[in-house]
């Protein structure tokens, strides 16, 4: 399971749980927060990866500032 499902599920079992801790306060249709809905939208300072004319492993080091940690052959060899 991801490190975003797993704060996802956090952040629905605490709302879950203040609930029942409450019962009546905040009943409706608009009561607590909508988490089924992220809104990812990048900022006007982040690097467009179509212009920095990277592909692959570059890409992910230098834009996204991941690491390898493993590298296998397609062989499988």
């Amino acid at each position: 399971m991801s490190r975003y499902q797993q704060l996802l599920n956090q952040a629905k079992a605490a709302e879950a749980r203040q609930a029942a801790q409450a019962p009546g306060v905040g009943e409706g249709p608009k009561r607590g927060l909508n988490l089924s809905y992220v809104e990812d939208v990048p900022s006007d300072d982040d690097e467009a990866i179509e212009d920095s004319n990277l592909v692959g492993r570059a890409a992910i080091e230098r834009i996204l500032g991941g690491r390898l940690i493993e590298e296998r052959s397609l062989d499988a060899s």
